[in-house]
């Protein structure tokens, strides 16, 4: 009982943290895609560089909340995660060598990741009313 307890404070804790976290994300996601749409490469090397740190810095916090939380009481989407972050590491070692393309494989990892994280769960608004804008933009970056 005192586990469960301690399991619930912990996670409580550790949500409220990931929670500032995907604000960051998502308002570091938006600088991304403005700088593609602008296309000037420095700001997008740049905005997609912040973007993946606040991302592999996010599923750090979250492996430190799995190993303070019993695994049974976490959502499962937490573990499914964990394909994301292959992806993630190629796309750092892209953007250190400078490959715009890395970029562009950020934003759309990242949106998928949004949707399915945390749009799912009616936690982004702001992604959901640019989606019809960042569809269209998306064609022109």
């Amino acid at each position: 009982m005192m586990t469960r307890q301690k399991d619930r404070k912990a996670l409580g804790v550790g949500r409220g943290l990931l929670k500032r976290e995907h604000l960051e994300i998502q308002r570091s996601f938006v600088e991304l895609d403005e700088a593609l749409v602008w296309g000037h490469g420095p700001t997008i090397l740049l905005a997609a560089e912040n973007l993946i740190q606040l991302m592999l810095l996010h599923f750090i916090h979250k492996a430190q909340l799995l190993e303070k939380c019993a695994s049974d009481t976490l959502p499962e989407r937490y573990k499914a995660e964990v394909k994301f972050l292959s992806g993630i590491n190629e796309i750092d070692s892209g953007l250190k060598r400078q490959e715009l393309s890395s970029a562009l494989y950020l934003r759309s990892l990242c949106k998928e990741w949004i949707r399915d994280h945390m749009y799912d769960e009616g936690k982004s608004p702001g992604i959901a009313k640019r989606e019809g804008a960042g569809n269209a933009l998306r064609f022109r970056a």
